[in-house]
């Protein structure tokens, strides 16, 4: 589940400079099959353990989820500095899976970096994601990437203190790829 397209040379940049060794191993067991343009593979443990810290108290997904994740040929992780999303894509249909940044890194634009960097190598005609209602950075975010409510579940996700949050299904129309070498989704301000 490492990056399976190719990367622009800032996301290498970020790759090669920022401090996510916790993140990466140079092969061997337990590293996911599909390399990172940078010869660094994800291993399903540092997803689990980053994907924990992310979503505290809330579980996280087990190193077991990971790993079946990792074996899809329709599942694609961008990584960033403390941080990682992974998407499905198949039929022309893209869904963020899980997006993650580890406390200590958030409010530093690495979940819109990777949201960038997803979007700009997508070919998918549409984007889905799922979000808790009451993540309001998440939703802010999501937003500011023309993301819309499309629907909702309620009482999806419980919380530590027994009240239940919904899950609200956003939905973004992609335009078609764009293979010019500046092409890219810029999230809107404002």
């Amino acid at each position: 589940c490492c990056f399976d397209r190719a990367h622009n040379a800032s996301a290498l940049s970020i790759a090669t400079t920022a401090p996510r060794a916790s993140l990466y191993q140079t092969g061997g067991r337990g590293a996911c099959q599909r390399r990172c343009a940078c010869n660094l593979a994800v291993t399903p443990d540092a997803l689990a353990s980053l994907h924990a810290a992310a979503f505290a108290p809330s579980r996280g997904w087990s190193a077991e989820e990971f790993a079946r994740l990792c074996d899809s040929a329709h599942v694609t992780c961008y990584c960033g500095p403390e941080s990682f999303a992974l998407v499905r894509s198949l039929s022309g249909e893209a869904e963020l899976l899980t997006l993650a940044v580890h406390p200590k890194a958030r409010r530093k634009g690495h979940a819109r970096a990777l949201m960038t960097e997803w979007l700009a190598a997508e070919n998918a005609q549409t984007a889905f994601l799922e979000v808790a209602e009451d993540n309001i950075a998440a939703l802010g975010l999501y937003r500011a990437f023309g993301f819309t409510e499309q629907g909702r579940r309620r009482a999806y996700y419980k919380r530590e203190n027994g009240i239940w949050a919904d899950a609200l299904l956003m939905q973004l129309a992609l335009p078609a790829p764009d293979t010019s070498e500046t092409a890219t989704r810029i999230p809107k301000t404002g």
